[in-house]
Formats: C-alpha cells, structure tokens, sequence
C-alpha cells in the first residue's frame, strides 16, 4: 500500500498449526502461531484475532459437610459449613423419601424407628451441591 508516497507493507500471514478437540456437547477450534512480515516498527501484542464465547458458568460453592456416627444405632448428626439454609432427605434403597427437612448449620435425624440396614442420606445446598451419604443403621 502506498500513503503519501511511502511504501507501507503491512503483516501478512497464515496459520501455522491447528485443529478442532471435541467431546459429545463441546467443539473448540484453535490455532498456534501465525508467522508474519513487517517493514519497520514491529508493536507487542496479538497477531492474530480470536473470540470466546462463554455460554454460561454457574458459580458452584462446595460445602463441607459432616455426618456422624456413621453406622448409627439412634441419632444422626448433620453439620454443614454453609450459612443458608439447607435442606436433607433420608432415603430407603428403594428410594422411598422417609424424611425430609431444611435446616441451618446442624440437624439430626433419629432413626430409633427405622430397620437396620442401609440408608441414603442426600444434602442438597443448591442444585449444583448435592452430597449423597451411605448410612448404615445397626
């Protein structure tokens, strides 16, 4: 290109590496490197144009929790780290909901009159913190 009677050369150049990584719900396309040309002052930064899309991120805040004595003979202890309110169920193996409450910080469940056997014990904090707990009653 000529400006004012100087001879401007710009950069040119073409893509050195790349390809395509995808999985069953995601595709990314990449490129490595792009060599190019120039007469003259070379400035720092990107050579080549790129573009993100995120679609969307939920923030996922992992609670710590605690269950004890586990196997339980009486009462089961529940503690949680979160300030909000949680919330428990307690499961047979055949999925049945025998209890259900919210709670702030610490609950507990009696299980006097329940079968011995195996339980499941889920915590939900939010939809993407869900804990599932084995219990054993003995």
């Amino acid at each position: 290109m000529i400006i004012n009677g100087t001879t401007v050369f710009a950069q040119s150049g073409v893509i050195a590496s790349g390809g395509d990584i995808s999985n069953n719900s995601h595709t990314i396309s990449y490129s490595i490197g792009q060599p190019f040309t120039q007469i003259g002052t070379i400035n720092e930064g990107l050579q080549q144009p790129y573009k993100f899309l995120i679609i969307g991120l939920d923030e996922i805040k992992i609670s710590s929790v605690k269950v004890f004595p586990n196997p339980v003979s009486s009462v089961l202890k529940i503690q949680v780290s979160n300030e909000s309110k949680s919330k428990f169920g307690f499961y047979s193996t055949t999925g049945q909901i025998l209890r259900e409450r919210e709670f702030n910080k610490s609950t507990s469940i009696n299980v006097n009159n329940f079968s011995k056997g195996i339980y499941f014990l889920k915590i939900f904090h939010t939809i993407n913190d869900i804990k599932t707990f084995k219990i054993i009653i003995k």
